[in-house]
Order: structure tokens, then C-alpha cells, then sequence
């Protein structure tokens, strides 16, 4: 399987992500306008922040560990019990401090204690939030690539139906309440699709967690934090800084802005994870990483690149397309947010190799920084240019980014005297 085939793959499942987000955002933009977009905003990192923290971040891990135990299935399913065991245990934790604090989180994040219910959901429907997240994962190790396209198919799907239904029925509270459950929904769809899968038995996935495996899957927890908890959690403080100084309906044009960033982006981080990791992981020779990830940087640029352009050249016409009239001021943010996608998408390689190679300090280092970097360029930004200056802040943020991560891989594979990666 080839990065060429794999991204050809991914973008049968893409295209039809995008099909269903085009529909929800239209939804969306009609049902709870550009102030909803801030809250549903808030909800998404909030979410992204409780579910990474309730799989004990090893998602990622998961996926490097079954692909190179692709040749001993006994240490696959002693990482796969090791795990669900992480897993099952922190979501119940996790949940139970969200019921307790649900009030609190309601006021912190939408500004009002009467929206606590939607933690109620989120703390019920976590552990099946978690194991759903835990399948894909496994599938992706094994590579199996066009289960994998399918599954995220489903998802999306399903994301549109419930999200749709209820934000048309209810609103904003129906909407908030969609993006809570759809992963749950989503996990019995996952569930039906590897049922007769060979790997897929109870026995795999039961039993007392490997010490072994705990530790190595507890190098990419430190890397869930960095990404998938302080990330989010740093936009959650940006948007909430944002909305203080230019007020809701801002928070929701970056919130639009962002989505269409990450439509299309898809094109790229998907086709990066699902072939990128396992196959870096296999790599035991500095020389033959160093053409894999030169093969990468061939690809992405320029194609992140073209992608860029062609949205920038019909931004006027994807506004009206995904959103409405009242979205038109995130027609200025398009610019700057292009052009630190760019940035972001080179940087990405660079990041996966980090990540394939469980370098937990040197990717802590890159993603701590430029994580404070962003919430310091953000305030200053805004306080200037508004709304527009956390799009100049992205920018600047990603081009940092890259920077340092060039500085971090560069010596490392250019190093002649190391030939192994082991």
C-alpha cells in the first residue's frame, strides 16, 4: 500500500465527509447562525480535550504498536487488553468528575449553567466514545485501509443524520446535544463492520493490562496531552478571549474559518495517518526514512498547496455554499488561514515521524511551544486586527512550527553515522 493509493483511497472516504459536512453546515449556518458556530466551537475542543484524557491518550500508540507487532499477535493483544483496560478505567473516572463539575464546565464554556446536561451526555456516552476511537485505531495498525475508508464513511453519515435532526428540531441545544452522542452511535456502526473480522474476538481485548505495554503506550499519553488535550484546551482560551473583545459572532466566524480548513484538509492528515504512521513505525533504516519522508514532502506541499489556492479563488462562492450571507466577514480570514494550512500540512510530516518514533521529549517540546506561542500571537492579534488577527496568528504560529520541527528531525536523519532507527 502506497501513499499515492492510500490518499486515492481516502478520497472516495473524504469526498463523502464532505458531502455530509456540506449539508450539516448548511444546517448549521441556518438554524443557529454565526454565534452558535462560537459555541459549537467550544463544545468540539471540549470534547476532543475529555476524550483524549478518558483514552489515557494511547490512541496513536494503539495504532504504531499493531503495526509493528503485525508479526506477533501475542504482544497485539497484550496491547490491545492493555488498552481497553486504560481505557474502561479512565472513562469512568473522567465521566464521574464531569457529572460532578458539569455546571461549572457549562459556565466556563457557553457562559451558562443551564447547558450542564450536555456534559450529562458526554459523561454517559464516553466509554463507548473511547472504544470507538480504540477500534479505529487497531484497524489503521493493521492497515486495513478500505475498512477503515468505509468506517469513516459511517461516521460521517451518521454524524449528519443525528446532528442534522436534532439541530433542525431543536437548535442550538439539539446540535450540542448531536455532537455529544454521534460517536456512540457511531461505535455500534464500527462494531457491525469488524464483527467477522479474525482479530476481533472478546478474548483479545480481556485480561490483566501488560506492564510492558503500559509503559510504552504511556510515551504517547504525554503526546495526547500536548495535542489532543492543551491544544484544544488553547483554543477553548482563545475563542473565550476572542469572544470578550469582539464578541460571540466573531468567535463564530473563526469557527467557520476553521472548518473549512479542516475539510479540506482532510485530504491530507487522513492519507498521513492512515499509511504515514505504520509505515514509519516499520522503518528500521535511517536511509530508507529519509526517502519515505522526502516521498511525503514531494506529495503534500505541493497538493496542500493547489488545494489552497483553488479554495482561496472560489472562497466567495464556498461561504455561500456551507454557510450564509452572514457569515461574509470570514471572507478577510481566508489569506492568512490558507496560508498557515500550508505551513501546518509540511509541518506535518515532520510531526509523524516524531510520533512514529515515540520521541515523546523532542515532540513535547515542539507542540508545548507552539501551542503558548499561538495563545500569546492570538491576544496580541486580536487586540489589533480583531477577528482577523487569530487567522495572522495561524499563520505565524504553523511557520514557527515548521521551524522547529526542521531544527528537531534535520540532525537526526542527516546523521550518516546512524543507520539504524531501532
Amino acid at each position: 500500500m502506497t501513499l499515492i493509493r492510500t490518499s486515492l483511497l481516502n478520497a472516495v472516504a473524504v469526498a463523502m465527509r464532505m458531502l455530509s459536512m456540506l449539508a450539516l453546515n448548511k444546517i448549521l449556518a441556518v438554524q443557529i447562525g454565526p454565534a452558535g458556530y462560537g459555541l459549537v466551537g467550544q463544545l468540539q475542543n471540549a470534547v476532543t480535550s475529555i476524550t483524549a484524557l478518558a483514552s489515557a491518550g494511547v490512541g496513536t500508540g494503539v495504532t504504531k504498536y499493531t503495526a509493528e507487532y503485525s508479526r506477533d499477535s501475542s504482544q497485539q493483544h497484550q496491547l490491545w487488553t492493555t488498552a481497553g483496560f486504560l481505557g474502561l478505567v479512565c472513562s469512568i473516572l473522567i465521566g464521574g468528575g464531569i457529572v460532578i463539575f458539569r455546571r461549572k464546565l457549562a459556565l466556563h464554556l457557553f457562559g451558562n449553567p443551564s447547558y450542564s446536561d450536555i456534559f450529562a451526555w458526554v459523561a454517559v456516552c464516553l466509554v463507548l466514545y473511547v472504544f470507538n476511537a480504540f477500534l479505529l485505531a487497531i484497524i489503521n495498525g493493521l492497515k486495513e485501509v478500505e475498512l477503515f475508508v468505509i468506517a469513516n464513511v459511517a461516521n460521517s453519515f451518521i454524524a449528519l443524520v443525528i446532528t442534522g435532526l436534532l439541530a433542525w428540531l431543536f437548535g442550538l441545544k439539539g446540535a450540542l446535544v448531536a455532537l455529544t452522542v454521534n460517536q456512540s452511535i457511531s461505535c455500534v456502526a464500527t462494531i457491525l463492520l469488524v464483527k467477522k473480522r479474525q482479530w476481533f474476538k472478546l478474548r483479545n481485548f480481556l485480561g490483566w493490562p501488560s506492564r510492558e505495554a503500559a509503559f510504552n503506550l504511556s510515551q504517547f499519553t504525554l503526546m495526547a496531552i500536548a495535542t489532543s488535550v492543551v491544544g484544544p484546551l488553547s483554543l477553548i482560551v482563545v475563542r473565550n478571549f476572542l469572544i470578550k473583545e469582539s464578541g460571540v459572532e466573531a468567535a463564530g466566524y473563526w469557527e467557520a474559518m476553521n472548518r473549512i480548513s479542516n475539510l479540506y484538509l482532510m485530504f491530507i492528515s487522513t492519507p498521513l495517518s492512515v499509511y504515514y504512521l505504520p509505515r514509519l513505525s516499520e522503518i528500521t533504516n535511517v536511509g530508507d526514512m529519509r526517502h519515505e519522508i522526502m516521498y511525503g514532502v514531494k506529495i503534500i506541499v505541493p497538493v496542500t498547496i493547489f488545494l489552497a489556492l483553488v479554495i482561496y479563488l472560489l472562497r466567495s462562492i464556498i461561504v455561500r455554499i456551507l454557510f450564509s450571507g452572514d457569515f461574509s466577514p470570514v471572507l478577510d480570514l481566508f489569506a492568512w488561514q490558507l496560508t498557515g494550512d500550508v505551513f501546518r500540512a509540511f509541518a506535518w510530516v515532520f510531526s509523524f515521524f516524531l510520533i512514529s518514533r515515540a520521541m515523546t521529549k523532542k515532540f513535547l517540546v515542539a507542540e508545548l511551544s507552539v501551542t503558548l506561542s499561538f495563545v500569546a500571537l492570538a491576544f496580541v492579534n486580536i487586540k489589533i486586527f480583531g477577528v482577523k488577527g487569530v487567522a495572522i496568528a495561524y499563520a505565524a504560529n504553523n511557520l514557527i512550527y515548521l521551524v522547529i520541527l526542521l531544527f528537531i528531525v534535520t540532525p537526526i536523519l542527516s546523521d550518516q553515522k546512524q543507520k539504524s532507527m531501532a
